[in-house]
């Protein structure tokens, strides 16, 4: 469901630019893998891969 994917996207833009403390649509748990990739990836970079990702919405 799109809104649900642009909600998630939301989320974890929110997440990268503003940390775990910033409100999200759904639970932080819900992340816990993508939570562990952005560690290694810079903002863009992290931005670059969310479009890639969500380029089908």
């Amino acid at each position: 469901d799109k809104e649900e994917k642009a909600a998630r996207a939301y989320d974890l833009a929110a997440l990268k630019y503003w940390g775990p403390t910033t409100h999200i649509n759904f639970p932080l748990s819900t992340y816990e893998k993508e939570l562990e990739e952005m560690k290694h990836m810079t903002r863009q970079e992290f931005i670059a891969h969310l479009r890639r990702c969500t380029s089908s919405l």
